[in-house]
């Protein structure tokens, strides 16, 4: 009991005394007003020292009884609470999900001929990998054609059939056996001379464990291309509101690959892995400073704390030489996502 409480009981109990003494006084001094002789009130016994301190005593041991049912009443709701916070723990799990993960610069068909021909050779060096998840770059409106035409029962795809053609020719594309879209949404970076380019990020759920992640598809400008001078400042501009979204998902706890084509090398790593949580699936480090892969690349496959890289492959063969001016590069992920209510 809040010792304010305490003191009100004492006051109350001092001055139900003090009122008594007033009314015995009362008695003994008007005895006409009260209907009790003088004789009959003296004869009454007074009130001493003594019972007024028994009266005070047994006012604490009230508050202190009272006090003490207040505390059993405040433990056994924090029981109840404990048990209550026990029991849906209980009920709570962490899904996992593993599968494989690529990332591939398909050539769009205005670099070179043969394109819609081309990503399906791309498609089935993705099946025949075993990739069940893949961010696309470069791939143009006759190549998304061609892939869906074969290959549309198979993988879903993102964000065709929700931009216009400039924007959808960087997607990611699930097996839709094993995952599910969950959120399609894009963020506007800069594209060749500073031209806004909606690349996807995208949410996927694991049908199985319903683990959940969000995967990038990245493609930021490279330099002495199609006329374009020097991009060196549009991607910096990037890889820094990149930063700034990575960041933006990790804080949530939300799983997070951010792959694709940077058309930079150590520094994209540098600056990510210094700016963020992300760690490479190629390697790296940032302990003590930016150490980056062995591994030259301009495509990479970066993943957030509770993503797990292993497996990490670069596919540099005939067919995928091809298909493409691109490595195929795929690893094998493990993904912890944030709990989840038991199905």
């Amino acid at each position: 009991m809040p010792v304010s409480r305490k003191k009100v009981l004492f006051a109350a109990a001092y001055v139900g005394v003090i009122l008594g003494l007033f009314a015995t006084g009362a008695l003994a001094f008007f005895p006409a007003a009260s209907g009790t002789s003088l004789t009959e009130a003296s004869a009454r016994p007074a009130v001493t020292a003594t019972a007024l301190n028994r009266a005070v005593s047994a006012s604490r041991s009230g508050g202190q009884i009272v006090a003490e049912a207040g505390v059993a009443r405040r433990q056994g709701a924090l029981a109840r609470i404990a048990d209550l916070r026990a029991k849906h723990e209980k009920t709570l799990i962490k899904p996992e999900t593993d599968f494989t993960m690529a990332t591939f610069n398909v050539q769009g068909s205005t670099h070179r001929g043969g394109g819609p021909g081309r990503t399906l050779l791309a498609a089935a060096i993705l099946q025949s990998r075993g990739v069940d998840v893949a961010s696309l770059q470069e791939i143009q409106g006759n190549q998304r054609g061609a892939f869906l035409s074969r290959y549309g029962g198979t993988f879903g795809m993102y964000p065709h059939g929700h931009v216009g053609e400039g924007d959808a020719q960087n997607e990611v594309v699930w097996r839709k056996s094993r995952f599910e879209l969950v959120v399609g949404t894009t963020r506007t970076y800069h594209y060749f001379g500073g031209h806004a380019r909606r690349m996807p990020l995208v949410k996927l759920r694991d049908k199985k464990t319903r683990a959940e992640f969000w995967v990038t598809s990245y493609h930021n400008p490279a330099s002495g291309v199609m006329g374009y001078g020097n991009q060196a400042g549009w991607r910096s501009r990037n890889v820094y509101a990149q930063i700034r979204d990575a960041n933006s998902l990790i804080r949530t706890g939300a799983a997070l690959i951010i792959a694709g084509d940077m058309n930079e090398r150590d520094s994209y790593f540098c600056k990510m892995v210094l700016n963020t949580a992300m760690h490479a699936s190629n390697g790296g480090s940032d302990a003590g400073g930016c150490h980056p892969p062995a591994e030259n690349t301009i495509d990479w496959i970066l993943g957030s704390p509770n993503v797990d890289f292993s497996g990490h492959t670069r596919d540099d063969s005939a067919s995928v030489d091809r298909a493409t001016d691109h490595p195929l590069f795929f690893t094998q992920v493990h993904i912890v996502s944030p709990r989840i209510s038991r199905p």
